[in-house]
């Protein structure tokens, strides 16, 4: 998390929730059912959903926890179905609670009254059924990812469904920054000796997944020539 980690407050907090559910259930306390992922391809929907998915069970572990299962799903899982992808999404739920479920281009699943109203009422009335029980053990957690929400019916923002966003944009000058100093931590590169700021600054409109291939680009480059990696092979990947 910690590249994108100003951006993802609220997961911060439903991880603490996880420590210890039973703590802030019986206090009357819940984190958000479900929140909607916005923002622009390549931006890091996907990998905040696996990344949440792998912190929870790490902490689950540590913890001596249920592990929490994840499921990532697409709108080929609801086309063409209608109601009854979401019954089969409920009886999932609850077969495999403690779970997280990631549906990814949200906004593709046919949920609008326009389109396909059964199916909507039948999301609509399984998103309202996710918190009714109190049961640390049957949590179960909902992602949507969409970089068009304006596409999506606005029943699915009410209070309790979908009405919390995390909108996950461009990485900024200190977040480029520090994806670039994570990088070449993680490449036993000391980035002292790099200048990164420079190079954050001429990716100024570089998505997160963009920077991810100008990192590997610049390892790819420095492990073709069998040495480690160098300024010029980060502005290099760069250009």
């Amino acid at each position: 998390f910690d590249p994108i980690r100003p951006s993802i407050k609220r997961l911060d907090d439903i991880l603490k929730f996880l420590e210890n559910p039973a703590l802030f259930i019986n206090a009357g306390n819940r984190p958000p059912k479900a929140l909607l992922l916005t923002g622009g391809s390549g931006n890091g929907k996907t990998f905040v959903a696996s990344a949440l998915h792998g912190s929870v069970n790490k902490q689950s572990i540590l913890l001596g926890n249920n592990k929490f299962a994840f499921f990532s799903l697409t709108p080929d899982n609801f086309t063409g179905w209608g109601g009854a992808a979401v019954r089969e999404l409920r009886s999932l739920a609850r077969a495999y609670a403690p779970c997280i479920i990631f549906i990814d281009e949200f906004h593709n699943c046919n949920l609008q009254s326009s389109g396909n109203s059964a199916l909507l009422s039948e999301f609509l009335t399984f998103l309202d059924d996710l918190d009714k029980e109190n049961d640390p053990n049957k949590i179960v957690i909902m992602l949507a990812a969409s970089n068009k929400p304006e596409l999506l019916d606005q029943a699915l923002y009410r209070a309790g469904r979908l009405g919390e966003r995390i909108h996950l944009d461009n990485p900024t000058l200190e977040e480029r920054a520090l994806m670039l100093e994570t990088f070449c931590k993680k490449s036993g590169v000391d980035p002292e000796r790099m200048n990164l700021t420079h190079i954050a600054r001429i990716t100024e409109r570089a998505s997160r997944s963009a920077m991810n291939k100008i990192c590997n680009d610049a390892a790819f480059s420095a492990k073709a020539q069998h040495r480690g990696i160098t300024f010029d092979d980060f502005y290099e990947a760069v250009n």
